[in-house]
Order: C-alpha cells, then sequence, then structure tokens
C-alpha cells in the first residue's frame, strides 16, 4: 500500500520504459516516483513521532501500523490505545483492508497489461491500439478461467504449473544456449 519496502518499487521499476511510451508527458513516472518516495517518509517520520518505542524499520511496514492502530493493545510511548474506540479500530480496519484490496488489484492489472497490451498492439498497429490491446488482453484473461486453477491444489500444480513449465522449459533453454 504505502511503501512496503523497496521491493514494491523494484517490482515496477523494469515497467517504467514501458509505462512511458503511453505517458502524454515526459516525466510522468518521475513525479509519481517523486510522490511516493514523499508520503513514504511522511507517514513514517510522522508514525516515528507518535510510536517512539517502535524500531524506524518495522515502521515501513504497513501492517505494523495498521496493527497499532487497530489494537486495544497499549502503543509502545503511549498511556492507552492509539484509538480509543472500539468502533474506530473497526472502520479503520475496514478502510485499511478496502485500500490494500484495490492498491494490490489496481498495481497487479496494470503491471500484468502493459506487455501484452502492446505485444497485440505491435501485431497489427494498423487496427489495434494500446487500448484494445489492453481490451483483447482482459477478454483473454477471464475466457482463461484462472479461478479453475484453483479449484484444487493438485490442479494447479500439475496441470497449471507444470503447462507453464512444459511452455517456458524450452524457451529458457534456448536463451541459455544462445546467450
Amino acid at each position: 500500500m504505502w511503501c512496503d519496502g523497496w521491493s514494491s518499487h523494484s517490482i515496477l521499476a523494469g515497467l517504467v520504459r514501458g509505462l512511458a511510451g503511453v505517458d502524454r508527458g515526459d516525466h510522468g513516472g518521475s513525479k509519481g516516483q517523486k510522490a511516493s518516495c514523499a508520503s513514504c517518509a511522511l507517514i513514517t517520520s510522522a508514525s516515528q513521532a507518535i510510536l517512539k518505542g517502535v524500531e524506524l524499520k518495522e515502521l515501513w511496514k504497513p501492517e505494523t501500523l495498521l496493527f497499532w492502530l487497530t489494537s486495544a493493545k497499549v502503543a509502545p510511548g503511549l498511556d492507552g490505545p492509539l484509538l480509543a474506540s472500539g468502533g474506530a479500530r473497526v472502520a479503520v480496519a475496514i478502510v485499511a483492508l478496502l485500500g490494500i484490496g484495490i492498491a494490490t488489484v489496481s498495481v497487479n492489472i496494470a503491471a500484468n497489461v502493459v506487455s501484452p497490451a502492446n505485444d497485440f498492439a505491435n501485431v497489427a498497429p494498423k487496427y489495434v491500439s494500446f487500448k484494445v490491446g489492453g481490451l483483447i488482453t482482459g477478454i483473454v484473461g477471464v475466457l482463461m478461467c484462472p479461478w479453475l486453477l484453483l479449484h484444487s491444489a493438485g490442479d494447479y500444480i500439475f496441470v497449471c504449473l507444470g503447462g507453464y513449465g512444459a511452455l517456458l522449459g524450452p524457451i529458457a533453454g534456448i536463451m541459455i544456449s544462445d546467450y
């Protein structure tokens, strides 16, 4: 959600060039990264001022902050819980869960749609734009019925991962031997 370490930034760092082609301005990605790092610093420093007994490395984790916000336990350095009302703690927990869910889904959709949308757009650029490529990607993703893979653990492990390995194994072998 906020800044759960540098892993969330490093995962999407490879997509910056791909997303820059969609951006209308020259520095759209850098503005978002600056705002993200500034908000991380603001949240962490404000949390450290309130939760004096918690280690700094723990304050970078959203789950730690949410634990102290939604817990009835006495927070380090304070006389009581951060939120005294049980209703307020439940409301914060619900809003936080919705926020984490929306952030997870939106980041994963954005990260996993850019590449195939560009691929579809490059197959027939005269007929397929980036937006249409994204639409095709979404339709293909639904038609693949990914929820059926989670029907049982055996289906997922032996059918999905086995097929994935059978598909990517030769490609990896060619790439390694060619390198």
